[in-house]
This record gives structure tokens, sequence and C-alpha cells, in this order.
């Protein structure tokens, strides 16, 4: 009887362990999934950020040069006018066109991919000195270019623009505002390539095998 009793014990300790032993292991299955997805994740949400600033770059290249142009151009009709000793009896508003063929072209930089980067759950596992260099390229981006548009932006639609009196002011402006807009896209395509490298240094997702990092 002592003896069937401890084998029936003995049997009960072997099942015990075994069910102890299964659900550690799908819990561990269920970690290493969870793990692998997330990291699945994390290389996904980093190339689109990546994918999002090669854009960028392309952007501010195609418009960079030309707002150099613009700068000179509003700076030699200024300095035209007072050669001559004439003056603006026009708004500001309406002698850019006459000065300017191509328009203004604006920078169209985004920023959808590094906001959602930043909500998602494998945010935290992408290392810090990649997430440092992604957002000290998104801040320059903020505090650079896109401040530097939106005043620019500002003065066409401001009362002055249409004021044939503010016309020289506004003007001097619009010329120093796209000099500065020009300065700081050049500065920011270089930081975006040095940032660039160093990220698919740090983390060679496909996106950066692809674009030839």
């Amino acid at each position: 009887m002592a003896r069937s009793l401890s084998s029936h014990t003995k049997d009960l300790l072997i099942q015990s362990f075994l069910i102890v032993l299964s659900v550690l292991l799908a819990l561990f299955l269920d970690e290493a999934r969870s793990d692998y997805k997330l990291g699945r994740q994390r290389d996904q949400v980093v190339g689109n950020v990546i994918a999002e600033l090669r854009d960028n770059a392309t952007s501010l290249e195609q418009v960079v040069d030309y707002h150099a142009v613009v700068s000179g151009a509003l700076g030699d009709y200024l300095d035209s006018l007072a050669q001559r000793g004439a003056r603006l009896t026009s708004p500001a508003i309406q002698v850019v066109p006459s000065v300017l063929d191509g328009g203004i072209q604006p920078p169209e930089l985004q920023r959808t991919a590094w906001n959602s980067a930043q909500l998602s759950p494998a945010y935290s596992l992408i290392p810090y000195e990649t997430t440092y260099e992604l957002a000290r390229l998104y801040d320059l981006q903020a505090n650079g270019v896109e401040t530097t548009w939106r005043e620019l932006a500002q003065l066409f639609v401001g009362l002055d623009a249409y004021d044939p009196a503010r016309a020289g002011p506004v003007l001097h402006a619009m010329q120093f505002g796209f000099g500065e807009l020009h300065s700081q896209e050049r500065f920011l395509l270089e930081e975006a390539q040095e940032a660039l490298d160093a990220v698919c240094t740090q983390m060679p997702v496909p996106t950066c095998i692809t674009s030839g990092q």
C-alpha cells in the first residue's frame, strides 16, 4: 500500500512538473514571438523614418539653390531701385511675381513617420544613439527651415504685403528671409546625410541596404 502510494505520488509529481514545464515553455515561446514581432516592428519603424528623411532631403535638394536665386533676385531688384533713386509704388505682393518667374517654391518637409515612431510600442527598443540622432535632426528641421518658412509665409499674407508704403521693408525682409532659408536648408541637408549614415551604421535595417547605405 505504501509502495503504491509512493508510486502514485511520484506520478503526480512528474505530471505536475510536466505541466509547469509546458506552461513555462508556452510563456517562453509567447515572449519570444512577441520580442520577434516587436523587433520587426522596430526595424519597420526606423525604416519608415529613414525613408521619410530621404524624401525630405530630396525635397530640399529641389529648392535649396532656387531659394538662393530668390534672395539674390530680390536683392538685385532693391539695389536697382536704390541706384535709380526710384520709389516703390506697388505693394510687395505685386512686386514679387514680377521679380520671381518661378514663384517661391516652399520646402515640403514631412514628419509623420517620426511622430508615428514615437507612439509605437517598439520605440523603446530603438538604441538611444539612434533616437538621439533622429530627434536632433527633426528638431533642427522644426526650429530651422520650418520656422523660417512660416515667418516668410507670414510676410506674404500679412497686411504690410498689400501696403505700397511698406513695400520696401517687406521686400528687404523677404530677401533676408530667403537667404536665411537657403543657409538653413543647406545645413540641414549636410546634417541629414551625416545622421542617416550614423543611424544606418547603428541599425542596418533593409531601408539602409536598399538605399545603398
